[in-house]
């Protein structure tokens, strides 16, 4: 556990070549990055956050889901993301 905030970059969705891949239990929100290889990952890779949707998780993505308005403007500006 990291602690980590924020939602997980849409970058992450390029990186094919990853053979592990886990951020289980830190504080990420929002939509796992649309991919056949970020959603082939088990759904233990991603236990934890409470505010992560889609694919492979259960919980499906609606509009805004799992992201409180603070956060939705710290993302816009940049903020709260994943370096």
């Amino acid at each position: 556990m990291n602690h980590l905030p924020g939602k997980i970059p849409s970058s992450l969705a390029s990186l094919n070549f990853l053979s592990v891949f886990n951020v289980s239990y830190n504080n990420l929100q929002g939509p796992i990055p649309t991919s056949t290889h970020i959603q082939s990952f088990d759904t233990s890779a991603f236990e934890g956050n409470l505010k992560l949707c889609g694919a492979p998780l259960p919980n499906k993505c609606g509009p805004n889901k799992g992201i409180d308005e603070d956060d939705r403007n710290n993302m816009d500006n940049g903020h709260n993301q994943l370096p």
